[in-house]
């Protein structure tokens, strides 16, 4: 969706460009090619966003918190209804946006489909009255007297290729069936195609805008031929017509389209900064009962206090950047023995409260900071929000207690993630 909403911010910014500066200018041809030319690059620059570049980037995983109390029951209920809505909401709008784009891009597809049936059908043609030239289809309306001047004029749009142009903005339309832009860039390449060709036929300038002005009402109904005098634009193609040519160094300013296609390269490498962070919720909130019994550490059977968990909340010196992976460059997430949700317990079971957090009841949140790195082992933890008490300490010492995971890979090698862990505390009972 990232891609879709750059390319078609993109055309959009070129076409008012078009649309306010270079429409006015008598260059028809640079006009073509300037908009068929918006095109190419407003959809090809930011497929840079698909193209493996290497570029290493912050990979944060968010867990939800564990809630941790004195008094409670602890317990591997992990599904709370809360975070279940939150994911069935999330699953509905992740589905339900493809769908229907895809939808829309099927019933473009279908009446683009529809519309070439009716225009090359020989039955149809038959019954469709006008001028008009579609590839090398042309048709001219009996009984015109001007039919031969009118043949040459279609037989031009036939040899420049114009109806190539059109059908490739219908394609592209198909793909990006909410965009508008793209249907006035369709109206303007054929409003160009016919200036195009007008300034081969207008030696005699009055005669031939008086010819254009006579088969006005002999129109075809498809949008995708060229009509040899169509009233929607007649009053514009009649004043090009008339208009005095551009001056030839106003050329150069069709050259502003290579800095807007450089920014657009950058700004497309941007989305994918080393700087950039994607949050992910994994599973649901842990709720961890701890008695007081859980003051006293069951290993050595001392009582934890914010003195003697101190020298852990110093933290680990942080690893290259280069190790540490965009979500969406990971290729396998870490896996922890047992699960997500079985490490997240295991860390709640594994903390011991200081006794200055139990004098002072404390309760609010703890927000650790954490890398699974290539050897599956808790590095670089940090604080990132402390509530004080030694209770980060005391979540360190107990996140360094966990189990060693599987590490995540990235193209089949083991790759550095990072994990966002909030701890919620609430002694006050």
């Amino acid at each position: 969706m990232a891609y879709l909403l750059i390319s078609n911010l993109a055309l959009a910014l070129f076409f008012l460009i078009y649309r306010f500066g270079f429409k006015r200018l008598t260059f028809f041809n640079l006009n073509r090619w300037y908009l068929l030319g918006s095109i190419f690059i407003a959809y090809l620059t930011p497929l840079v966003l698909f193209i493996d570049i290497r570029v290493p980037e912050l990979m944060e995983i968010t867990l939800p918190a564990i809630d941790m109390s004195l008094h409670g029951s602890a317990g591997p209920d992990l599904g709370s209804s809360a975070g279940n809505t939150v994911g069935w909401e999330n699953r509905i709008l992740e589905n339900w946006i493809p769908f229907l784009y895809w939808l829309g891009v099927l019933l473009s597809i279908a009446w683009l489909g529809y519309r070439l049936v009716l225009l090359l059908s020989r039955k149809q043609s038959q019954n469709i009255s006008g001028n008009y030239s579609f590839f090398h289809l042309i048709n001219i309306a009996d009984g015109n007297n001007a039919s031969p001047l009118i043949s040459a004029h279609e037989a031009l749009h036939v040899r420049q290729g114009h109806s190539y142009d059109i059908l490739f903005v219908e394609i592209v339309r198909t793909f990006n069936w909410f965009n508008p832009i793209l249907h006035w860039i369709k109206q303007e390449l054929k409003f160009q195609h016919e200036c195009i060709v007008d300034s081969h036929f207008s030696e005699d300038r009055v005669a031939y805008a008086e010819l254009l002005i006579t088969n006005a009402m002999h129109v075809h109904p498809h949008q995708l031929s060229h009509e040899f005098s169509n009233k929607s634009i007649l009053k514009e193609r009649i004043n090009m017509i008339f208009k005095d040519k551009s001056k030839s160094r106003n050329r150069f300013l069709y050259l502003a389209i290579l800095p807007m296609a450089v920014l657009l390269f950058g700004f497309s490498i941007n989305s994918k900064s080393t700087n950039k962070t994607t949050t992910f919720l994994v599973a649901d909130t842990v709720s961890s009962g701890m008695e007081s019994a859980s003051l006293i550490n069951a290993k050595d059977g001392k009582t934890s206090n914010s003195n003697s968990i101190a020298a852990n909340s110093q933290p680990i010196e942080e690893g290259s950047q280069s190790d540490v992976f965009n979500f969406d460059e990971i290729d396998e997430q870490p896996t922890y023995p047992g699960g997500i949700n079985q490490f997240r317990l295991d860390v709640a079971n594994a903390v011991v409260f200081p006794k200055a957090a139990i004098d002072a009841r404390a309760k609010g949140k703890v927000e650790l900071v954490f890398v699974i790195d290539k050897e599956g082992m808790p590095t670089d933890i940090k604080i990132q929000k402390d509530l004080g008490f030694g209770l980060s300490e005391a979540g360190i010492k107990a996140l360094k207690k966990s189990k060693k995971w599987t590490p995540g890979k990235h193209k089949g090698k083991p790759a550095a993630v990072r994990y966002f862990l909030p701890l919620q505390f609430d002694l006050s009972q």
